[in-house]
């Protein structure tokens, strides 16, 4: 699944759209296309948060077991402060 950010034009155009449609005096129509917009906006995160979800399936594997930055502090403070005997 390939993230694709809607472009600006497209939403300005739905917006125009559903103010022209509300102007017209068609507010089921206008609530419709809201109902699009809302599922762009809201649909496009879900997605994006599925593939961060996914992103973190993929790497836990590769980073279990690394020392953490108090792991490495301490293993470089042994280290120094050995050095300096």
């Amino acid at each position: 699944m390939n993230y694709k950010p809607v472009q600006e034009q497209s939403r300005q155009e739905l917006d125009r759209l559903i103010q022209d449609v509300r102007s017209r005096g068609d507010e089921c129509l206008a609530v419709l296309l809201e109902g699009v917009e809302l599922y762009v906006s809201l649909g496009r995160e879900l997605d994006l948060l599925e593939i961060m979800r996914q992103f973190e399936r993929d790497i836990r594997p590769v980073v279990e077991g690394t020392p953490t930055a108090l792991d490495l502090h301490r293993l470089y403070q042994l280290d120094s402060d050995s050095g300096e005997s």
